[in-house]
């Protein structure tokens, strides 16, 4: 079976970005019909996923010699505006701009609050999402303020929760 590595260049070490790459990667692994080792300089992602992507390895640095893989190429984020997926698909060979919903490993917790609720992390790692970044409505010109869309999360019968 072919191996190939992967390492991001660009892209940050927070969990969201990676969370949301992970679908596509597992595509470009099926695709290829191959073992997929990816470079995540965050120490927890690989916990995320053990049982949802059991077939994508984690390493958290390059190999020393990468002549043990079959190919390896990084992955370049240059564009803020632009979603990940969509940043990496044509990276990784696809084309399509269709979306693919991420999965991570289910852990059994008791609710923190009992309602319908949903969480908002306001610290992005790039703080573009902070309400107060400068370049904030430039990047993102169509998305709602913080207030807006607390709105429209309580009007969905949702409590926002910023975590």
């Amino acid at each position: 079976m072919k191996r190939i590595f992967i390492e991001f260049a660009g892209i940050t070490t927070g969990l969201g970005d990676v969370i949301c790459i992970m679908p596509l990667l597992d595509k470009f692994r099926q695709y290829n019909d191959c073992e997929l080792f990816i470079q995540v300089k965050n120490p927890i992602a690989h916990k995320l996923f053990r049982e949802t992507y059991p077939h994508v390895k984690f390493v958290a640095n390059p190999p020393e010699d990468l002549s043990l893989f079959d190919k390896s190429f990084s992955l370049v984020h240059e564009k803020p505006n632009v979603p990940l997926q969509q940043t990496f698909a044509p990276q990784l060979g696809f084309f399509d701009k269709e979306y693919i919903r991420p999965k991570v490993d289910s852990f059994k917790k008791e609710r923190p609050i009992k309602n319908k609720y949903v969480t908002v992390g306001i610290h992005a790692t790039s703080q573009l999402k902070y309400w107060n970044h400068p370049s904030g409505k430039r990047f993102q010109p169509d998305s709602p303020n913080w207030d807006d869309l607390c709105g429209m999360i309580r009007k969905a019968g949702y409590t926002p929760v910023v975590v």
